[in-house]
């Protein structure tokens, strides 16, 4: 197995949440999001407003595809964990299911081992007089 239950459902909800986390901020910086524009990598000294808003629209593009590009790799682990939990789940049943099974033979031997022959009851002959007088 890759990891066990908790693990698996651990990374599962960072997976999800960094999935949405991700969508949502690739989502703004392809919107071009004014909020986040101190995180785009550009120069802070420009000589035209011109320059600034190409340098600025490629970058908040690269960014937007960098969060999403990141987004389908927390969704790809998601799944991972996903399948994890199913095969855990499944394992789980199938132990239970071979120890049920295990002690059931365990029980028929033990009943087998300790039960007596069956034996067939004779019929008892049964006296009895008879009182006709002849």
């Amino acid at each position: 197995m890759l990891c066990g239950k908790k693990t698996a459902i651990f990374f599962l909800l960072i997976s999800i949440w960094g999935t949405i986390q991700l969508s949502l901020m690739g989502i703004f910086y392809a919107m071009k999001s004014v909020a986040l524009i101190e995180d785009i990598p550009v120069d802070e000294n420009y000589s035209s407003l011109e320059d600034f808003q190409k340098d600025s629209d490629e970058a908040f593009q690269a960014v937007a595809v960098r969060c999403f590009v990141t987004a389908v790799i927390y969704l790809c682990t998601a799944i991972i964990c996903f399948i994890c939990l199913r095969r855990n789940r499944a394992n789980e049943r199938r132990q239970l299911m071979q120890q049920q099974q295990q002690k059931a033979q365990k029980e028929k031997e033990k009943m087998e081992k300790h039960q007596t022959p069956f034996v067939e009851p004779q019929p008892i002959p049964l006296k009895t007089k008879s009182r006709r007088k002849q």
